[in-house]
Parts: C-alpha cells; structure tokens; sequence
C-alpha cells in the first residue's frame, strides 16, 4: 500500500512566523507559509548567504535592529574621532553599509 511514508510528491511548505510592528504602534503576529527552498549552496540560494544576513531576511527584527544601531554607533564614532571627511570616516561607513546590504 500507499502509507504515509510513501510518495513525496507535495512539495514541502516553510511557516515562518513575525513579529511586526503596525503603524499605531501595536505589535502583531505575521505566519507566512511558503514553498521551502533548498538548502543547498548554489549561487543566489540560501545555503550561499551568511548566516547574520540570513537570520535578518528571514524575518528576525531583534537582530537586524540591533546590527543597525551598532553599525551607526560605528560610522558615527569613527567620524567623532577623525572628522567628517575623513578617509577613515568614509571607509567605515561605507563597510557599515555594505554589512547591512551584503
């Protein structure tokens, strides 16, 4: 017979699940479900991506709000300590940018 371990057909489905906030200022709970993608390391999959950009598309707003402070933090104390126009200024807000852009 046709038991449940057999076939295989369907495709898998991924439920993610956010936090987000509204614009009144209200938390809700956002379930997306989704075809899963594969794992595996060929160009543009998720596999191919780090894990800090990973975690931050797939939905985890604690960690991209805190990455972004911490990057301005950066790009700002960089220009307190050498100036506005500084080389040093600009290469560590453009590393800053390309951190939270990939």
């Amino acid at each position: 017979g046709g038991g449940a371990g057999s076939g295989g057909a369907a495709p898998a489905t991924q439920t993610i699940v956010k936090n987000v906030v509204l614009k009144d200022g209200t938390y809700a709970t956002q379930t997306i479900t989704q075809a899963a993608a594969p794992e595996g390391g060929e160009d543009g999959g998720p596999g191919s991506m780090p894990p800090l950009r990973r975690m931050v598309c797939s939905g985890d707003v604690m960690l991209g709000t805190v990455a972004a402070v911490t990057l301005t933090k950066l790009a700002l104390h960089a220009i307190g300590l050498a100036g506005d126009g500084s080389d040093l200024a600009r290469t560590v807000g453009v590393a800053a940018v390309l951190a939270a852009c990939g």
